[in-house]
């Protein structure tokens, strides 16, 4: 969720940025925090926040803020979105799920 500024900021001055989102729906940080406390492995409750909203879009969101936006699975749709990023006037973003 940290990309939202980024997505408003370039909506906000109409520039040429392609936006690249793998979205892995992990939240590494919260292990990586847990690992150097040494306090073990966070718990259910502590884990629960990678799974709500369960499905979350980045691309709407990204859409939301007036940029164009695409959800793609494949690597010659990652490709093609790219291409038209480049060759737009304006923002994209291309949301990727794992």
């Amino acid at each position: 969720m940290y990309t939202v500024q980024g997505l408003w900021t370039m909506a906000r001055e109409g520039l040429r940025v392609t936006t690249v989102v793998f979205a892995n729906r992990d939240y590494a940080v919260l292990k990586r925090e847990f690992s150097g406390l040494g306090v073990g492995d966070p718990g259910r409750r502590a884990l629960d926040v990678r799974d709500r909203p369960s499905r979350s879009r980045l691309g709407v969101l990204g859409e939301g803020y007036g940029g164009p936006r695409q959800t793609c699975n494949l690597a010659r749709c990652i490709h093609e979105g790219a291409a038209e990023g480049f060759e737009s006037q304006g923002p994209m973003l291309i949301e990727v799920p794992l």
